[in-house]
């Protein structure tokens, strides 16, 4: 492996072949030993095209050394000076003759099958979309290798399930050795990937997890790469906005729905405590098992509660199907809001008009003027022929959270990148993020976190806050059989 060597480099080397010219007395009482002396010289006028032949030449400089003391006895300064160098040099030959680098490498796996493939696929898209959008620039400049490095992704499907999940990571850092590690999706999955990367070292951006839990661990290298803040506040925005009717147009009785795992229960807790700051009644509320395919006794049930708001911590799969459990039971609350699966834009051609009048939450505004995001969603259509969604905004704005990270302190350092990334804000297609200490999640986005969208004739608008909304809350909704 051939390898060039700075001016500084040379003059070291230069220095060594005269100092070993000049020990005259050592060299004058060994003249069977100059004719190896000449050829390790000749050797090192070659260095600049091999470096292996450098490191050879260098043993055999540092094997004439103690000949040389052998021959006369005690060393002479000078050569004993010599062969320090000689030695510290070697050390540093060793060290450099390793693949020059071209690549700056992340690992992640992600749910490309199993109930989480949908949304994890739009977050996946994000995150390749960034890296293309990077090499086309050439890649990104370190300091450390004086250069830019392309980037690359090397990814697994971890199936949806957090123990494949735990076995990647260890494999992408002790066999794939990559630079740096990204986080799954869904918070049950990044919860069992912490504590692997924390026991390596690894800095773990957490792109798709909002979970409460998460953050509660005392984890040092896990931070949310996202803004808005926990999950326990998906709703709030809502439940706020309802707060604000006219009394005779509020709903008073809310149902809760969600998936028994960390990001739903997250969402759960926060509509309870939401519902008892606003004076709405919970009159219905089920954790159901991860799993579960027939919602329709628990819809039922909040029916029969009286409930005229249906609240759900749900992915896409659940959403679709309390939906269809609402039609078929004739259930007909004033608004049903679910979190992830009406945010991704086959909510629409999945459930056709019976998707129409269903809110969510989001912590992306597609028409905020924040920095890439215009770029973002042009090149996002050019590429999918599709509409970007949250988790796509995430996992971009996680990339160029990374990229202004490396930049600004040059280096692939975990440890230096971490100190940098959680003292500074930066600017990205969600707006100003302010990571703050791991845990605080003090974060700051254009501009009141989260958004809360639904959709109307086909497509999905962001009603909630007014100051960013491209349409009106469609309000009440209609019963089943009352609907245009």
């Amino acid at each position: 492996m051939s390898k060039s060597f700075s001016d500084k480099e040379m003059l070291s080397i230069v220095l060594i072949i005269i100092t070993i010219i000049t020990s005259g007395g050592a060299l004058y009482y060994v003249s069977n030993v100059s004719t190896r002396v000449k050829s390790v010289s000749e050797d090192l006028e070659g260095v600049s095209d091999s470096l292996q032949s450098v490191s050879e030449s260098i043993l055999a400089l540092s094997d004439t050394t103690v000949e040389i003391a052998d021959k006369v006895g005690a060393p002479s300064p000078e050569l004993a000076a010599l062969a320090e160098r000689l030695a510290a040099l070697e050390e540093a030959m060793e060290a450099a003759r390793v693949e020059p680098k071209e690549y700056i490498v992340f690992g992640r796996s992600l749910a490309f099958t199993g109930k989480y493939a949908k949304p994890a696929l739009m977050a996946h898209k994000g995150w390749e979309l960034w890296m293309k959008l990077v090499n086309e620039k050439g890649g990104i400049y370190v300091k450390d290798y004086g250069k830019k490095l392309l980037v690359k992704s090397i990814y697994y499907d971890d199936e949806s399930d957090p123990a494949t999940a735990a076995e990647l990571y260890r494999k992408l850092i002790e066999v794939d050795k990559v630079d740096f590690l990204v986080g799954p999706y869904a918070s049950a999955v990044n919860y069992a990937v912490q504590s692997i990367a924390e026991s390596y070292g690894y800095m773990l951006p957490i792109t798709e997890g909002t979970s409460t839990s998460l953050y509660k661990r005392g984890m040092k290298y896990s931070f949310m790469c996202g803004p808005g803040g926990v999950a326990t506040y998906y709703s709030y925005p809502f439940m706020e906005w309802l707060s604000t009717l006219p009394a005779e147009d509020q709903p008073t009785k809310v149902a809760i729905l969600a998936e028994d795992s960390a990001f739903p229960i997250s969402v759960y807790e926060g509509v309870i405590a939401q519902s008892a700051e606003f004076g709405f009644e919970v009159v219905y509320q089920e954790l159901y098992p991860k799993g579960t395919t027939d919602y329709v006794p628990m819809v039922t049930a909040a029916k029969d509660a009286g409930a005229d708001l249906l609240v759900c911590g749900t992915y896409f799969p659940d959403a679709a199907a309390i939906v269809r459990a609402a039609k078929e039971v004739d259930f007909n609350p004033k608004a049903i809001l679910c979190t992830v699966g009406p945010t991704l834009p086959e909510w629409g051609p999945e459930l056709g008009a019976d998707g129409d009048w269903i809110y969510s939450s989001s912590d992306w505004d597609p028409g905020a003027p924040t920095y890439g995001n215009e770029e973002m969603i042009a090149r996002f259509r050019e590429e999918y022929d599709t509409e970007p969604d949250y988790h796509t905004a995430r996992d971009y704005a996680c990339g160029q959270i990374l990229e202004a990270a490396i930049m600004a302190q040059g280096t692939l350092d975990n440890d230096e990148l971490l100190d940098h990334i959680l003292q500074t804000s930066f600017d990205t297609v969600i707006g100003q993020l302010s990571l703050g200490d791991v845990g605080e999640l003090e974060h700051i986005t254009w501009p009141p976190g989260y958004v809360i969208v639904q959709w109307q004739d086909g497509a999905v608008e962001v009603v909630i806050p007014s100051v960013v909304a491209t349409a009106d809350p469609a309000y009440p909704t209609p019963a089943w059989g009352e609907r245009p």
